[in-house]
């Protein structure tokens, strides 16, 4: 009874062990589509950046370079209201070589929308950001791709590529085209939202680089907010549980032209139903529009549209994760 008991503790440690890390021996560990992945996972032992915790698992896969080293690959996305939210891949060496280099410049490269070069003598890091077509099942989405490329001695390698879908970050509606230095140039409300992204993507990058670092610190990410918070939400909307579909809807209806309006249904919490109008020549046309567009698409079993009074978007605050 007694080897027993000492067998079954020792199994239990195994197992908490192991419980964090998504590729044991370099090989991904059985997970399913649309499993969570909890903050404390890691590959090779190397942490992720969970931000809000709400991601969850597409696909994973592992390999080994020319040289022997072992690769995994894990991608990641959140949906709201089934609506692509984000996508998160990462790419880790998740076991180290000789004391070879990876080839390569990613910094190299012009054309890039924003670019900060880190690197120095043979390692790479390189944060770019550049607007791209990513298709969610039938649909192209226009996304805004943040790419860390972290390389180092030993074939250490870190490399993240988050993208973010500005549909629910404030700015709707936007092809790539809508993101070049001369629209950004022309549309200063669209300029500051980039500051703001390269700002929050310049101190994920400073995190990655720690990351990559032998010891695998495990709370370099800690000190990174949610993507989300990048996100202006008024001080009279920051407790309410709308949907961040609206709440982005509401963000980017302030700067449209002319008489607008929104209105919504709220069915439940962050269930909302909704839609905007702008451009109108008369407010009550933009009010009617609004409602009737909002009540077409309204579920049976909400309660009827109403229009939001645009007015209370006042100071504005960075909104909580929510759950």
């Amino acid at each position: 009874m007694k080897h027993w008991c000492i067998a079954a503790v020792l199994a239990l440690n195994l197992t908490q062990g192991m419980a964090g890390e998504l590729f044991p021996d370099g090989k991904l560990r059985p997970i399913l589509l649309g499993d969570a992945i909890p903050a404390a996972e890691t590959m090779g032992g190397y942490p992720i950046f969970a931000g809000d915790g709400k991601w969850t698992f597409v696909r994973g896969s592992d390999s080994t370079s020319s040289r022997g080293t072992k690769l995994a690959s894990l991608q990641m996305s959140q949906f709201e209201s089934g609506v692509l939210f984000a996508t998160q891949i990462v790419d880790v060496a998740v076991s180290t070589g000789d004391g070879a280099f990876w080839n390569g410049s990613p910094c190299t490269p012009t054309g890039h929308l924003v670019m900060r070069n880190k690197g120095f003598g043979r390692e790479d890091h390189c944060l770019t950001i550049d607007p791209v077509s990513h298709a969610v099942g039938p649909t192209m989405v226009t996304m805004l791709s943040i790419k860390l490329t972290n390389t180092g001695s030993t074939s250490r390698l870190y490399n993240i590529t988050l993208l973010l879908n500005p549909d629910l970050l404030g700015i709707r509606s936007t092809g790539v085209g809508d993101w070049t230095p001369e629209t950004l140039k022309a549309q200063p409300r669209k300029q500051a939202f980039m500051d703001k992204l390269t700002a929050w993507a310049e101190s994920l990058q400073a995190a990655s680089i720690k990351a990559m670092d032998y010891s695998k610190p495990q709370d370099v990410f800690a000190q990174i907010p949610s993507f989300r918070t990048l996100l202006p939400v008024s001080a009279a909307n920051a407790d309410q549980k709308y949907s961040i579909g609206f709440l982005s809807g509401l963000e980017d209806l302030k700067w449209r032209p002319n008489f607008k309006a929104i209105a919504y249904s709220q069915l439940g919490d962050y269930r909302t139903t909704w839609k905007s109008a702008w451009n109108y020549p008369s407010q009550p046309e933009a009010d009617k529009k609004a409602l009737d567009n909002c009540e077409s698409g309204r579920p049976a079993a909400a309660p009827p549209c109403k229009l939001f009074t645009l007015e209370e978007q006042t100071a504005v605050v960075a909104p909580e994760a929510k759950p």
